[in-house]
């Protein structure tokens, strides 16, 4: 018997298809509606469209002024972190430079900690009463201002620290895939290494510079946490802090059309950015024929390696290490003498009456259930997408990923617009904080199930209809097995994603539902609560290195499940 083929396959498991859509219309495009319908003035008492909203908005001289601070923060840190990612790139994949291995275990260390945690990291160094400028004040008498972080530059700085390591890794893996006799021949025909870097390497690399600097810029417009500790205690708003402090304000209008505002720029570079992942035309094979020899930085190879060795030290080890040490002290402010250490910090989160043991509490089973929710929503929606013909399959995947494009602040506004008022009024209830975190961590559950089903062959699955299996049996004995590397590689990446998650925690919380992010932003302030701060930024920060580990262990096909004989 002839077996079918991929357009030939059967409607499939229609009965969940049904739920499935009504659950990811509910959850995520019903709030975003609300959201777009209130900044256009339209609520049930006034049905009217009006741009009332945009027009204050727009003629807001701080609403402007946070649009042009969003820019300039997402500019520098773009530029920032693709001169460091990239030149640390090259030095890797393409000199040789010793100890490589240990630059990119650091660098992935870096791309570990949370952003907000090494906001605070700093605070801590350069803080008006931070470690570096007590030393410097203190022991060396320096004379000048002291270092100050609080500034747009401030959060230039650190949003780049941790966006370079994936600036890095793009690019690192890109240059070792490229044709290096190309380089090679431009040597050859007379060019200096400097010629055939820039005349060669770049334009070859330039789309993928391209692709993750967008990714970078997008991600940095959507970031609150470092914009909230380092801008707010000086009015150096971005958008996300805008709408923050419009919520904070319950001005719903303004949050609503300053949402908005955001959600467009995000999406606009969003789109950007997978337009110019289509859009590489040019066809680059990698030679192994001949492998070419690394650059050789001669007399530079230690010299070269201290230099990014204690560059790495201030972007990853200094500042975790300043986290670390902080979570052993009495009280910050305390010089780090061993009398002023002790363990009471972290014996106070597990102390059971405590906001920091209910936090924790709180996320770990916020983040279960919303990543075992995402798993089995993002197990069906992905099979329905790639095994199934249903109409409009690949409309309801697009809904599903869509929350990967919004940033968590538009999500905290769109579900209070949405969830205050009936048909499920939930606001102020932890519901609500379940349902945010479920709709952002989606698109993680979908993208992971979906790569490992479009790589499969789909004949394995009507071999066994043909033999009479039925599509419980065909799912469960052929499917489920070849796709769980997806689902746990999934399921690790939601549960992490909540218990670092700061903007839909902080304006969705209500009493006795804090979380991790809420705890870490209420004691943000260096005058006081790092210490208990700290303890819980060191806790979680081995979390998700472990995490990290699981991902990496379980995130792969099992070679005996994919039948592949290497």
């Amino acid at each position: 018997m002839k077996l079918r083929k991929g357009k030939e396959r059967s409607q499939g498991p229609l009965f969940i298809s049904g739920p499935v859509i009504l659950i990811v219309l509910g959850l995520v495009l019903y709030p975003l509606l609300m959201l777009f319908l209130f900044s256009l003035g339209i609520n049930l008492h006034d049905p009217n469209i009006t741009g009332a909203y945009y027009l204050q908005a727009l003629s807001d001289i701080k609403t402007m002024v946070a649009l042009k601070n969003t820019l300039y923060v997402a500019g520098g840190v773009t530029a920032v972190a693709i001169l460091l990612g990239g030149g640390l790139a090259w030095l890797v994949a393409r000199t040789d430079i010793p100890h490589k291995r240990l630059i990119e275990i650091i660098v992935f260390l870096t791309f570990t900690i949370p952003s907000y945690i090494l906001a605070v990291a700093w605070i801590q160094l350069l803080g008006r009463n931070g470690f570096i400028n007590r030393l410097l004040y203190e022991k060396w008498q320096f004379i000048a201002e002291p270092l100050d972080i609080y500034s747009l530059e401030g959060i230039i700085l650190v949003m780049a620290l941790h966006s370079f390591p994936l600036v890095f890794m793009a690019l690192v893996s890109a240059l070792k895939m490229n044709d290096k006799t190309l380089e090679m021949a431009a040597r050859l025909a007379g060019a200096s290494r400097m010629k055939a870097l820039f005349t060669v390497t770049l334009p070859l690399m330039l789309p993928n510079i391209l692709s993750v600097g967008l990714l970078v810029f997008q991600q940095t417009m959507a970031c609150f946490g470092v914009a909230a500790v380092i801008g707010l205690p000086t009015s150096n708003y971005v958008l996300t802090t805008r709408i923050y402090s419009a919520m904070s304000r319950l001005d719903l209008p303004s949050a609503a059309s300053t949402s908005m505002i955001l959600l467009l720029c995000s999406g606009v570079v969003f789109c950007l950015y997978n337009y110019s992942l289509r859009s590489k035309r040019y066809i680059n094979i990698n030679s192994q024929s001949r492998k070419a020899e690394p650059v050789s930085l001669g007399s530079w190879k230690m010299p070269m390696f201290i230099g990014v060795f204690l560059l790495l030290s201030v972007t990853t080890i200094i500042p975790l290490g300043s986290v670390v040490a902080t979570s052993f002290l009495k009280s910050w402010g305390l010089s780090l003498r061993f009398e002023n250490m002790t363990i009471n910090n972290y014996l106070t989160i597990f102390g059971g009456q405590t906001i920091a043991f209910r936090a924790f509490f709180n996320s770990i089973t916020f983040a279960f259930i919303a990543a075992t929710v995402t798993a089995i929503i993002g197990t069906i929606i992905s099979y329905l997408s790639t095994r199934t013909t249903i109409k409009g399959r690949k409309y309801l995947e697009f809904v599903a990923t869509w929350p990967l494009t919004v940033p968590g602040t538009v999500l905290a506004v769109a579900a209070v617009l949405a969830w205050i008022n009936a048909p499920l009024r939930i606001y102020g209830t932890p519901w609500i904080l379940l349902i945010t975190y479920i709709v952002a961590c989606l698109p993680f559950g979908v993208r992971n199930i979906n790569g490992l089903l479009q790589g499969m062959d789909p004949l394995l699955e009507d071999a066994a209809r043909v033999s009479g299996a039925s599509w419980l049996r065909t799912f469960k004995d052929i499917t489920l097995p070849l796709i769980t590397p997806g689902i746990k590689a999934g399921w690790i990446t939601a549960f992490l994603l909540v218990l670092r998650e700061i903007p839909i925690s902080i304006l969705l919380y209500s009493a006795g539902a804090e979380t991790i992010g809420v705890l870490l932003y209420s004691m943000r302030s260096d005058t006081g609560g790092l210490e208990t701060v700290s303890a819980v930024a060191v806790i979680l920060i081995v979390l998700i290195v472990a995490g990290n580990v699981l991902i990496g262990k379980f995130g792969k096909p099992r070679k005996e499940a994919t039948n592949d004989p290497s």
